[in-house]
């Protein structure tokens, strides 16, 4: 039978700092979250979406989130918010936060 690595990361439904995008992802390494996943983890892209727009990202040679606004999954104005709550995830994580 098939077991999750110790490291998964997992979502805590909690919005963290009353930011409503940025949710907490805890892990038990400091890994990173790439953006496709964070998009998955927060509900708004499946992980078949993701595997298109991954695909059109590489044969089109631009990044995964103009693939996701051109394959019609989100828009743009979503996408650079959920980038931006991305971005200061890791920072958060980092200790770079101001």
């Amino acid at each position: 039978m098939y077991q999750r690595p110790s490291s998964e990361h997992h979502l805590d439904q909690t919005p963290s700092n009353g930011n409503p995008y940025l949710r907490e992802f805890r892990s038990t390494d400091s890994a990173e979250i790439r953006f496709g996943d964070w998009m998955i983890r927060r509900g708004l892209i499946t992980r078949f979406q993701l595997f298109v727009a991954l695909t059109t990202s590489f044969s089109k040679g631009c990044r995964i989130g103009d693939a996701v606004v051109e394959n019609n999954y989100l828009g743009r104005e979503q996408v650079e918010t959920e980038a931006e709550a991305h971005l200061a995830f890791h920072a958060f994580q980092s200790g770079d936060a101001e």
